[in-house]
């Protein structure tokens, strides 16, 4: 009797541990990508080395994203929603929730204002 239930918690364990393998390889589906560019409102001039922050509420991830010096950046994402906030100094921040679609690119180009009245205020 021992011997029958110890093969039926082997073949639980195995069935379970199965189950949760297949479970993971159905999140890890392809990624997607996102990619802008980050520019001034007025001149739409890049801004350059600009911070760029990418947060997915329900993973509780956040991920940075190099901007280069022509403004521009791009990372790789599982699908999802996420909040993109960008931010650079002496602008006034941005932010706009994005969807990533597994094997395609989302594009969110960021045009930032001048911060005149933080700018107003250092020159004093």
């Amino acid at each position: 009797m021992s011997s029958i239930r110890g093969c039926l918690l082997t073949a639980a364990f195995l069935l379970f541990g199965c189950l949760s393998v297949l479970s993971q390889a159905n999140r890890t589906g392809p990624d997607g990508r996102l990619q802008g560019v980050v520019a001034d409102v007025a001149e739409n001039a890049p801004i350059r080395y600009a911070f760029v922050l990418v947060h997915s509420g329900s993973r509780k991830e956040d991920t940075t994203a190099k901007v280069d010096e022509n403004g521009r950046y791009e990372l790789r994402l599982r699908p999802g929603l996420y909040d993109v906030f960008v931010a650079a100094e002496g602008f006034v921040p941005s932010c706009k929730k994005v969807e990533i679609v597994a094997g395609s690119t989302t594009t969110y180009k960021a045009r930032l204002k001048p911060d005149a009245e933080h700018l107003q205020r250092s020159s004093q």
